[in-house]
């Protein structure tokens, strides 16, 4: 069984984010992601409403309980337990449709306090070595 809801504050998976900008990232590059153990582990993972019929074929669909309920996957029943990825978050059926929230790491659209203005691209800071690597020549965009 799954227990409460974690903390509010930052989005599963991610532990920090700070705006994509030219000075900062503009040398890096996007590369795939092989494996994503965290995935593995997650029993739930956030969907959206353009996705359900994709997902309804894989997945069961629940909603989050609480002041604003988030539609979700279900991946698995307990907690920490994964029964669609394996260990190191590959799909175990090469046809399994994987939700955007995962497709989509370690990018993130978000709302920076600070700024108090939406800032559409933000990215993971420690995924450095997983998903961005810096490159001698100049990145066009990220």
């Amino acid at each position: 069984m799954a227990t409460a809801a974690p903390a509010e504050g930052m989005p599963i998976f991610y532990n920090s984010v700070e705006p994509i900008n030219l000075d900062q990232h503009g040398k890096m590059k996007i590369r795939g992601i092989t494996t994503m153990p965290e995935a593995g582990r997650a029993h739930a993972v956030p969907l959206t409403v353009d996705e359900f019929t994709l997902v309804q074929r894989h997945y069961p669909i629940v909603f989050s309980v609480g002041g604003t309920p988030v539609p979700i996957a279900l991946m698995g029943l307990n907690e920490g337990v994964n029964v669609f990825l394996d260990e190191n978050g590959r799909a175990l059926d090469p046809s399994l449709y994987i939700p955007a929230y995962l497709r989509r790491y370690p990018f993130l659209l978000a709302a920076l306090f600070k700024a108090r203005v939406p800032t559409p691209n933000c990215t993971e800071i420690r995924l450095g070595e997983r998903r961005l690597k810096t490159t001698s020549k100049t990145a066009s965009r990220i």
